[in-house]
This record gives structure tokens, C-alpha cells and sequence, in this order.
């Protein structure tokens, strides 16, 4: 008798498995006990900030900056240059939004191409066009990757679940002297369509854990928007067709609120003027300063652990304009 099959964890799985079983909410009053104290913490840190230093800016890849490496959160206050990871992420963002809205036809690079000019992105098309050709190979193989995947462990997105695209969302805090942001590549949903609300994370890269703490950053602010959370947030990784979920509680929001305020408070302190500390870590390589900062240098000829590779050069995410200085 044959082994028996574990079912494999797809998009498609989860949101049919939504649609059957929907999952109970999170307790209302719990919730807003959690969002009340978050505001309340998040104000009287920004009131502690000098207020030529203001509006201070929280989206999520600073959080995660900022606790690995303060000196890194402040070399990248400044427009980053286009790299071959961003326009991957990129890429990889756009195949999501026309699957989820149009399906994709065979030819992935016309879809991206189109895509790209549909929204005026010429700086990447100017990039993949000046890319050499082993550059252009490896993003045009990964968007064929991507495609498969999306169409074996997605499938057609019905539109019910009415799909939005690159959701950007902005919440005040302390009367805009403090914004947090996030973008959700796809929410899938929620309030008005009678379906499970879902927040979907676009990885070009692998899985791994350290996506759980951008989930529930979308959870938060999503929460703080809507006053109620998402009742699924998921990452999607493209490189293995693998899916990380995570069911969201008030404890969950606590969490993320947590993890954010711990990175506020070295935002305030940074923007008072403290000098910003080096903490070698895996994403060093990739840091605007490392070629003057010999805590960084040091750490790139150290062994690295399996933890540490799976910072994958493609895990580096695209920073909107207005997210841009403190």
C-alpha cells in the first residue's frame, strides 16, 4: 500500500479552505484594547522627537532595518540605486497583479514589459535594457518560474475575492507627527465583498520565518485602519511556490506592536541626533555604507549560516518615494 500524499499548502488550498471553514474573528474588545495602548505608546515616544525632525516614518522595511542595524536604517534614508533584487521584486509584484486580475499570458517577459509601461516604470525597463544578457537571462527565467507557479498553486483568482493589487496604506499617529505604512501586494476580501479578508506577501525569494514579522506588521496596521485585523495574512514566496500563514489574534497584534515600538524608539533617538550604531548582519552585503564601515566589512568573510542565507539578495524590498528621509 502506498505512502499517503500530504496535501500540498497552495493559495488555492487556503482561500477555498477560507471559503469553507471561515475562521472565527478576533475578540473585538481584545483587539482594541491592543490598537488604544499602541497609539497611546507610539505618541509618547513621538512626543519625546525634535520637531524639525517630524513627521517620522515607519513602514515596514525600516522596523526591520532599524533592529539589525541602525547605521544601514540611516545610510538608506536616500533613494537606493535600481539593482537586479529590486527589479526582480518588482517584476515578480507585477506577474501577482496581472494573475490575480487578468491571468498571465505564455510569453512572461511581454507581460512584464506591458505591465511595466502600462505604469510609466521606465527607469526599469531603461535598467533591463542596459542589464547584460547573463542579467536579462536570470530575470527572465525567474519570471518564468514565477508563472508556473502561480499557475500550479494559484490558479484562477475568482473575482469575488475582488483582488486589489499594491494596496498602500497610511496611518497617523500623534496627529501625523508619526506615519506607519505598508504596502500589501494583495488583499484579497474583507469588508463589502462577504469573504474572508485576506493579506497576501509577495516574496521573488524562498520562504522563511523572518516573514512572519511582516505579516503581522500588515495585521497592525491594517487593524489600525480598519479597526478590525485581517482574518488571514500569508506570504508567498516565488522561488519555491511556498506559503507561510499566519492566523491573526490580539496577542499577534501586540506582538507587531511591540517589535514596532522598539524600533520607534531608536528611530526618536536617531533622529535627535544619537549617532547610529553598526551591528554586522546578514544583510550587510547590501548596505550603502559598507565600504566605509569595518564592522560590515569584517562580517562579509565570516562562514555563513543557514540562517543567514536565507537573506536572499531578492528579500530586498521597494522603498515608495514618500517613505524617504526619517
Amino acid at each position: 500500500m502506498p505512502p499517503p500524499t500530504a496535501e500540498r499548502f497552495t493559495v488555492r488550498a487556503v482561500l477555498d479552505r477560507l471559503l469553507a471553514e471561515p475562521p472565527p474573528p478576533a475578540d473585538p474588545t481584545e483587539v482594541a484594547a491592543v490598537l488604544a495602548w499602541f497609539t497611546e505608546e507610539a505618541e509618547a515616544r513621538v512626543a519625546r522627537c525634535p520637531p524639525e525632525a517630524l513627521p517620522l516614518r515607519l513602514p515596514k522595511a525600516r522596523i526591520e532595518s532599524l533592529l539589525a542595524c541602525e547605521r544601514m536604517t540611516v545610510a538608506k534614508l536616500g533613494a537606493l540605486p535600481l539593482s537586479e533584487a529590486l527589479v526582480r521584486g518588482r517584476c515578480t509584484d507585477l506577474l501577482v497583479a496581472q494573475h490575480a486580475l487578468t491571468g498571465l499570458t505564455a510569453d512572461a517577459e511581454d507581460d512584464l514589459r506591458s505591465a511595466l509601461s502600462a505604469r510609466a516604470d521606465h527607469d526599469v525597463l531603461a535598467w533591463i535594457d542596459e542589464a547584460d544578457d547573463d542579467g536579462r537571462d536570470r530575470l527572465w527565467r525567474h519570471a518564468g518560474l514565477v508563472r508556473e507557479a502561480l499557475r500550479t498553486g494559484w490558479g484562477p483568482i475568482d473575482s469575488a475575492w475582488w483582488a486589489r493589487p499594491q494596496e498602500s496604506v497610511r496611518v497617523p499617529v500623534a496627529d501625523g507627527a508619526l506615519v506607519l505604512s505598508c504596502t500589501f501586494d494583495l488583499a484579497l476580501g474583507g469588508p463589502g465583498t462577504g469573504r474572508p479578508w485576506v493579506l497576501v506577501e509577495v516574496k521573488a525569494g524562498t520562504a522563511r520565518d523572518g516573514n512572519r514579522s511582516d505579516l503581522l506588521w500588515y495585521s497592525l496596521v491594517a487593524a489600525l485602519r480598519h479597526r478590525r485585523p485581517p482574518d488571514l495574512v500569508v506570504a508567498w514566496s516565488a522561488a519555491d511556490d511556498g506559503l507561510v500563514p499566519v492566523p491573526i489574534t490580539a496577542g499577534s497584534l501586540e506582538a507587531a506592536g511591540r517589535r514596532a515600538l522598539a524600533a520607534l524608539d531608536r528611530l526618536v533617538e536617531l533622529a535627535a541626533g544619537r549617532e547610529p550604531e553598526a551591528r554586522p548582519n546578514p544583510r550587510c552585503r547590501w548596505c550603502p555604507d559598507i565600504d566605509r564601515c569595518p564592522p560590515g566589512l569584517a562580517s562579509l568573510d565570516a562562514p555563513r549560516t543557514v540562517s543567514d542565507r536565507t537573506y536572499l539578495d531578492d528579500e530586498q524590498d521597494w522603498v515608495a518615494d514618500d517613505e524617504a528621509g526619517w
